[in-house]
């Protein structure tokens, strides 16, 4: 599976029709990564160590949604949360012994974290639910 075929779990803001992947909410904001977007209605600007980042007003988003990856890793279904390369970084929950065994850290208290490669994963499943 190709990297650029592989979407990851996050909630997002489209914002002038720019799908874009929300850092923090608050009540009647959002903030996202800033690769230098045109945000006129701005509320603020700054930098962390994740790179520079806009806080905008939840008004101003045409739409915000949550979006869940799921696909299936040697029998077990797991989450996805980003990709690298030709990785995908994943938590589970479930068996702790197939966990250690596929290399993954963490606890069945907490879920397990690791990654997986890509061309092994099968049966991935995107659902959006809007937020309010």
């Amino acid at each position: 599976m190709s990297p650029t075929a592989l979407p990851s779990s996050a909630r997002i803001c489209v914002y002038r029709g720019r799908e874009l992947e929300e850092i923090i909410a608050g009540p009647d904001f959002v903030t996202v990564h800033d690769d230098g977007l045109d945000a006129p209605d701005a509320i603020d600007r700054g930098d962390s160590g994740k790179g520079p980042w806009v806080r905008l007003p939840t008004s101003s988003c045409d739409r915000r949604y949550r979006r869940d990856v799921t696909a299936v890793w040697d029998g077990q279904q797991v989450y996805v949360v980003g990709t690298h390369g030709s990785s995908a970084a994943i938590t589970f929950q479930g068996d702790p012994q197939w966990a250690r065994d596929h290399g993954l850290s963490g606890s069945q208290h907490e879920s397990w974290g690791g990654s997986a490669p890509l061309d092994e994963l099968t049966g991935v499943t995107v659902r959006e639910r809007d937020l309010a």
